[in-house]
């Protein structure tokens, strides 16, 4: 079972151990850094529920302004890192991606948070727009292929394999991104059976 330390005995560990590591420590400390020293010392030692209960109900009467600091966020003993509560502060921004090719990869990587963010992001206007039925458009340097195969309906298709926007010369115009498509999709049919 693990020691439960008193506010002065805690202090007086961490104040040696500071000792011990080279650093010189003040004799005026304020209530507030001696507050926080004790709960990281009493949070760091293996104690029961209804201990921390105890601890916190005194450390609550002690200081009123101490759940607004907790509120906000920790830092710690040297001021260097600083922890958040909550997960949405500590994961602002999704990392920029690296060693990628500029285009809508790229683009999207960097910009897309959730699925209806990714048809936002590749349905530009132009792209949305009533068009003819049987027509194709490029976008993106021509991997990102809308083709209108009928009214009301729009397919968008993204290939990393494609590169030119060529189109069929048969009655329906289809792209070859999607006749390609239609010709290797035979062999995952048959390969499931």
């Amino acid at each position: 079972m693990a020691r439960h330390y008193s506010t002065q005995e805690a202090l007086d560990i961490i104040m040696h151990s500071d000792c011990e590591d080279g650093s010189s420590s003040s004799s005026v400390d304020s209530e507030a850094d001696t507050e926080e020293a004790s709960e990281s010392t009493e949070d760091a030692s293996e104690v029961g529920t209804d201990q921390l209960e105890s601890n916190s109900d005194s450390s609550e009467t002690e200081s009123g302004g101490e759940l607004e600091e907790a509120a906000a966020g920790w830092t710690s003993k040297n001021g260097k890192v600083f922890w958040s509560p909550t997960n949405t502060e500590t994961l602002r921004y999704v990392p920029a991606a690296r060693s990628l090719i500029p285009g809508p990869t790229h683009y999207a990587v960097a910009r897309i948070s959730d699925p209806a963010s990714s048809f936002a992001l590749l349905m530009t206007d132009h792209i949305a727009r009533a068009r003819a039925i049987l027509s194709s458009t490029f976008v993106y340097k021509d991997p990102l292929v809308s083709y209108i195969p009928r009214r009301g309906w729009n397919l968008l298709l993204l290939s990393t394999k494609h590169r030119s926007p060529d189109v069929s010369d048969e009655m329906k115009r289809k792209p070859f991104i999607i006749k390609d498509y239609n010709r290797c999709k035979g062999g995952v049919d048959n390969l499931d059976k």
